[in-house]
């Protein structure tokens, strides 16, 4: 049923509305418990048994919420940001550890949107030879994604955390609630648009 909906103008339409409405949501609720959660329940998706330790890139809202996430399950965690001082205050309110170079991490989490932007992820000073997985937040392949897929690493990206935003926000503002296989669909269909 789904499925033939999304496949009609008003299908479309209804999920590009979906997608302004997620990021309305992270906007004005209050975003870091959304994605919180969000994150919470891609980590959960994807199997992450999260060893320590951790290195989170950036420091702003999303980096906040993953760290939280990460020490909620034990991990020992660290922050890399373009501005130390936004790294410390990350820090200081969360109880993570400042990144010193060196670091060995078993989990990278990339928060920052420097490759959105034409910019690039500062992994300067990081040591990789023990890292076992690597998660972007940002939902298009980038080159963090790409580099460390390269070396052996697993990753992910931010894909399915745009898609459980999109489908938590449906959940809010309509109380339907998706089935997994209506939601596995819904992200195949949003794959093939996105390779086009």
């Amino acid at each position: 049923m789904l499925d033939d909906f999304l496949k009609t103008p008003a299908g479309h339409a209804v999920f590009g509305v979906v997608i302004a409405v997620a990021a309305i949501v992270i906007i004005e609720l209050n975003y870091r418990l959304f994605f919180k959660y969000v994150l919470d329940f891609v980590f959960a998706l994807i199997a992450v048994i999260v060893t320590s330790p951790v290195l989170i890139v950036g420091a702003g809202g999303m980096a906040e919420a993953a760290v939280f996430v990460m020490q909620e399950k034990g991990a020992e965690v660290y922050i890399k940001n373009r501005t130390e001082e936004k790294a410390e205050e990350l820090c200081r309110k969360s109880g993570a550890m400042l990144f010193k170079s060196g670091l060995s991490p078993d989990m990278i989490v990339n928060c920052s949107s420097a490759e959105l932007f034409g910019g690039k992820v500062d992994l300067s000073g990081v040591a990789t030879q023990n890292l076992k997985f690597a998660y972007d937040t940002v939902y298009k392949n980038t080159e963090f994604v790409s580099t460390l897929s390269a070396a052996g690493v697993k990753v992910a990206s931010g894909l399915n955390m745009l898609i459980y935003q999109a489908v938590k926000a449906v959940e809010i503002f309509t109380d339907i609630v998706l089935q997994d296989d209506e939601i596995e669909r819904l992200k195949d269909k949003i794959r093939s648009e996105l390779i086009k």
